[in-house]
């Protein structure tokens, strides 16, 4: 009875430690291993009192930031690993250290976002070509675990080119990826390709567009990170996994470049942000992150002006195509709600190109805005 007695005056005083300590404690505002914002106190008022609004929010808010979050994390998926479990939120732990997010489509998005590129070409009478990478787990199959299920992206793909105007271009890179797919052409903690696959999935569009791409051998490689862990990381944490490099390959001298961002505004010199090597969504490092609107002057004199309509898969593929471009203007509709046709018009652009993963243009990707 003793012995029951000391073991539930230990278990109390454990309880009572943990509540006391995230009472007591500052809330944080960001986990870099989970690599996003916490839930943060929710205000009470008498109205989210009574819908139930309240409640929801501060359980959210005690999870979030329950004391010793980050360590309860990596234990839970040490357990998960020793009961060997194939998938955590969505992403499977894969060979090689890779982990690797579940695809899922919807036909009627794909044909949906397909039908408003169509559209926007017609409209606008540009040139456009479409670029959809697909993501690491259509390249890398072999190494998933026995029997997990993704669905097939390259029939997601081929839905796609069936769908797409024949006066629109469909930049068909999946030969080059796998050709290339034993080098380190995707993240393994990551959701993107590196800008080693970027490079590879610019030089099929500048051949199907027949122009020559910049040689890989006349590019610099150079390691700035060698302790990135991405946003699969974020989900699906083991403390056996090693950390991603990121490299850049760029021609030297690095081409005088002006980056302008309207809505902050600012322009830069650059485009790469090696503040963000110093935090945790070191990918930011290329672009400085996603902005609504960035446009480029290259410093070349060839009149050319390219619209590119993108998401983040965009942004480590960029600096290629300021070889070939004396203006581009970037829009990503996640955060502009203006009228692309009509900024097109404003801007002269005379080229456009869409570049997603198809894992995002596999769902709704705003693209509904270009009817504006």
């Amino acid at each position: 009875m003793r012995v029951n007695r000391n073991l539930t005056a230990v278990f109390l005083l454990f309880i009572v430690s943990l509540s006391l300590s995230g009472l007591l404690s500052l809330p944080r505002l960001f986990s870099p291993r989970e690599n996003r914002y916490l839930t943060q106190r929710p205000r009470l008022t008498l109205r989210s009192l009574l819908n139930g609004k309240f409640m929801s929010e501060y359980e959210q808010f005690v999870t979030d930031q329950f004391p010793g979050r980050d360590s309860w994390v990596l234990l839970k998926m040490d357990v998960e690993q020793l009961l060997n479990k194939q998938e955590s939120n969505g992403i499977y732990f894969a060979q090689d250290g890779y982990l690797l997010e579940r695809y899922e489509h919807d036909e009627r998005w794909l044909g949906q976002n397909a039908d408003y590129i169509s559209s926007f070409a017609e409209r606008t009478g540009l040139p456009t070509a479409v670029l959809l990478a697909p993501t690491a787990i259509a390249i890398y199959p072999e190494k998933l675990p026995a029997g997990a299920p993704s669905r097939n992206q390259l029939a997601a793909w081929q839905l796609v080119q069936a769908r797409l105007a024949p006066s629109v271009s469909a930049i068909d890179v999946w030969p080059t990826l796998l050709e290339h797919k034993g080098e380190y052409i995707y993240f393994r903690t990551d959701h993107h390709w590196t800008m080693r696959g970027a490079y590879y999935a610019y030089a099929a569009l500048m051949q199907q567009q027949g122009l020559t791409p910049m040689p890989l051998g006349n590019l610099q490689s150079t390691i700035v990170s060698n302790d990135f862990f991405g946003t699969h990381y974020a989900k699906a944490s083991l403390r056996s996994l090693e950390p991603d490099q990121i490299e850049v390959l760029q021609e030297l001298p690095a081409p005088a470049v002006k980056v302008h961002y309207p809505a902050e505004p600012v322009t830069r010199d650059s485009l790469f942000d090696r503040a963000y090597l110093e935090q945790a969504g070191q990918y930011s490092y290329f672009l400085g992150g996603n902005h609504g609107v960035v446009e480029i002057k290259t410093g070349i004199d060839n009149g050319r002006s390219l619209l590119l309509v993108k998401d983040s898969y965009a942004h480590c593929l960029i600096p290629f195509l300021t070889a070939h471009y004396e203006h581009i203007h970037i829009l990503d509709l996640r955060y502009y709600s203006l009228s692309p046709s009509q900024y097109a018009r404003d801007q002269a652009c005379d080229e456009v190109l869409f570049l997603f993963s198809l894992a995002q243009f596999s769902s709704p990707a705003n693209l509904h805005k270009l009817n504006r």
